[in-house]
């Protein structure tokens, strides 16, 4: 066997030995459990007491509300953001700068930053205290509100600087500079161009992220506990709390809540299809007449300052999560630290020095196998594709 041939079987071996089947295991082992009979565990009707125990959870529609909403207002917000942003400075050097320390920072980490600056004693409430006359903190929610807002703004923070990262990338496969030269010699609008010339060039590169996105947004856990609602949660929430329940009976309502997330998730993925569909149906025939967006360049412009203070906004979220683990003493509505100490440091390094080695052995090995098989794989494909030169002729 060619060795190009092998290779490219041992690393297709390899990622459905690591990743495939393994999903495909867990998929099949939550099917079983919603929909299968598990005599062991109280369930002797195929299909029915899952789904049974699961809609008679109190606050599940809502639940359900709530994740569809923050998804997609998440999602969309993050396009929108990054998109200006990327019209705006495409070739701006400092905004690509920027973005390594937003995507490198945890998305807990952020979520944490952002509910000490807008939680009724955050650092906006101190700033704001002595022009509202506030001595003790305000009596707002800010923070887990009803409607999802702080956890909406939380998964944006860090939602929208990867559409963007994957924009700037895209923009690099498409002709862009000879495309807006040619369409500005036709007098055309920067903004219109940017709609109608190569937003649908950059889309097919961006669909995937977009996705990525949408599910993230709709399955986070960890953001979701630190800034969504709270009674009830999100969906995800709500089925993690099933899963760690002490009674074992109640992991057949959380299998079942899964396939419902599963389907919502798939939902929304469809009516991204059907959108994309739907635009380019009728977003061509109105590009064909010489329909222009009433305001495109007012909102490609309020885009991209928001997009660039959502930006600054995340590296505060970071400065404040730095300031607040060395606070020994901040009293309300003082705006800076009344005293400072390491001590939290000192006391976390002798808790977390056995998880951080965990962490750091576990993360180097994930990304070692991933680089390596995202190498090999496609160096084998184009060796297999390559045409092999004709030998010298006798």
């Amino acid at each position: 066997m060619r060795p190009d041939r092998l290779l490219a079987r041992i690393v297709l071996g390899a990622v459905l030995m690591l990743i495939v089947l393994p999903i495909l295991a867990g998929v099949w082992q939550t099917l079983r459990a919603a929909m299968g009979p598990m005599p062991t565990l109280g369930a002797t009707q195929a299909w029915l007491d899952a789904f049974r125990d699961l809609m008679a959870i109190p606050g599940l529609p809502r639940a359900v509300r709530i994740s569809l909403w923050t998804g997609v207002a998440t999602t969309a917000l993050s396009l929108v953001l990054a998109a200006g942003c990327c019209i705006r400075w495409h070739d701006s050097r400092w905004m690509q700068r920027l973005l390594a320390p937003v995507l490198a920072a945890p998305h807990a980490a952020l979520a944490i930053g952002l509910g000490f600056l807008i939680a009724p004693s955050g650092w906006l409430a101190r700033i704001a205290a002595p022009l509202a006359g506030w001595d003790p903190p305000p009596d707002i929610t800010s923070v887990n509100d009803p409607w999802g807002l702080a956890l909406i703004l939380g998964l944006t923070a860090k939602e929208f600087p990867f559409l963007l990262l994957m924009m700037l990338a895209g923009l690099r496969q498409i002709l862009l500079s000879r495309h807006l030269r040619s369409a500005r010699a036709l007098g055309l609008p920067e903004a219109h161009i940017w709609l109608t010339l190569i937003a649908p060039q950059l889309w097919p590169l961006i669909r995937l992220p977009v996705l990525v996105v949408l599910a993230y947004s709709m399955l986070v856990v960890d953001v979701a506990m630190i800034l969504g609602p709270a009674n009830p949660p999100t969906l995800v929430v709500m089925l993690t709390r099933l899963y760690g329940d002490p009674d074992l009976t109640r992991l057949l309502p959380a299998a079942a809540g899964s396939v419902l997330q599963l389907g919502l998730v798939v939902v929304a993925g469809l009516c991204v299809a059907a959108l994309q569909r739907a635009m380019r149906t009728w977003g061509s025939d109105r590009v064909a007449r010489g329909h222009r967006v009433p305001g495109l360049a007012a909102i490609t412009r309020i885009a991209g300052f928001c997009g660039a203070v959502m930006l600054v906004l995340t590296m505060a979220l970071l400065a404040m999560l730095a300031v607040w683990s060395v606070t020994w003493r901040w009293s309300f509505p003082d705006i800076l630290p009344a005293k400072l100490s390491w001590r939290f440091w000192g006391r976390a390094g002798q808790i977390a020095a056995g998880p951080l080695a965990t962490t750091l052995v576990v993360a180097l090995a994930s990304t070692v196998a991933a680089l390596t098989a995202a190498i090999a794989w496609p160096k084998a494909e184009d060796r297999r594709a390559a045409p092999v030169p004709p030998g010298p002729r006798r």
